[in-house]
Order: structure tokens, then C-alpha cells, then sequence
């Protein structure tokens, strides 16, 4: 007897009858989702991602708190790290900015001080680096230790003067 319960079940779900039902209750079913889905992304508001490194100047100008032209005056060390042998370290420096212009922020006037990061791992991205002499127009903001400066990112926040960016920089001060 239960082998025969067995094959009427079998023959029962072959019947082409109740697939065809199974069918059209899962499109249905599939249809009423896909329906609802347009007004479920009505409701979602979108979100605007901030790259970690601003990628353009207008970028730029906005991420930062102070924009200034000025002049590497010299660069110390922050502490005085050993280095490990073998192990590749981030050592912390402070530029003295000898500032020309001030384009965005009110820092202070003669000189900044600005905190940078100097890594020798060439694995990473490079980072912002200053050297003595070099003239640069710098995106800051404030950083957490008080009476410093800090790039806007490690990696980003230092440009090459030149007139367009001056000229851009002029610009955009003066709508301010």
C-alpha cells in the first residue's frame, strides 16, 4: 500500500494542471515584488559619498578650512624616533610656512605651522611631503593638537603654484 500512495502522489504533482498553477501563483507573486519595487525607491533618499581624496580642486576648496600660498621655511622632526631595523616607520614633522596670501580662513598672519607625516614604506600611496625652499599652494585644516595646521588628507592637500590655480584661487576668494 505505500508504494501506491507514493505513485498517486508522483502522478498528482506531474500533472501538468498543478504545474501550471505553481507557475502562474510564482509569477504572480514575482510580478506584485517587482511592482512595489518603484515605490520603495521613491522613499530611499540618496546619499552622496565624499571621496577620501578630494579629486579635484573645487574638491579642494571645499574640504578645506585655510588656503594659503606661501613657502617652505624649514622642516623638523616632531620626535625623535628611532628607526627599527628592518621595519619601515611614520615620522612626524612640522613645516614652517612662511605665508604669502591668504586665500580662504584667517590662520594668523606670518607663519604657519603645519603637521605632516613623512612614511619610507614605498608600498603605500605617497604622502604630502615638504621640503625646504619649495613654494606650494597648501589646503588646510585645523588639526588636533592645538596651534597646528594639518593637509587635508595625509595623502592629498598640497598643489604646485601655479597662475591657473592662482588665478582660480583669486576667483573663488573673491565670491566669498
Amino acid at each position: 500500500m505505500p508504494a501506491e500512495c507514493f505513485v498517486k502522489k508522483r502522478r498528482k504533482m506531474n500533472n501538468p494542471k498543478n504545474t501550471f498553477e505553481s507557475r502562474l501563483i510564482f509569477f504572480a507573486a514575482l510580478f506584485a515584488v517587482l511592482a512595489a519595487c518603484p515605490f520603495a525607491a521613491a522613499q530611499i533618499e540618496p546619499v552622496t559619498i565624499q571621496p577620501v581624496n578630494p579629486l579635484t580642486i573645487e574638491d579642494k576648496i571645499k574640504a578645506a578650512q585655510v588656503i594659503a600660498l606661501g613657502s617652505v621655511d624649514s622642516v623638523t622632526a616632531q620626535k625623535n624616533q628611532q628607526k627599527t631595523a628592518g621595519r619601515q616607520t611614520r615620522e612626524p614633522y612640522i613645516a614652517s610656512i612662511k605665508v604669502e596670501k591668504i586665500y580662504k580662513g584667517s590662520p594668523g598672519e606670518g607663519k604657519l605651522a603645519v603637521l605632516f607625516t613623512r612614511s619610507d614604506n614605498p608600498s603605500r600611496p605617497p604622502l604630502v611631503n615638504f621640503s625646504p625652499g619649495e613654494r606650494a599652494v597648501l589646503f588646510l585644516q585645523p588639526s588636533d593638537t592645538a596651534g597646528y595646521l594639518e593637509t587635508i588628507t595625509p595623502f592629498s592637500g598640497k598643489e604646485r603654484a601655479d597662475y591657473a590655480l592662482t588665478q582660480k584661487l583669486e576667483k573663488t576668494s573673491a565670491q566669498q
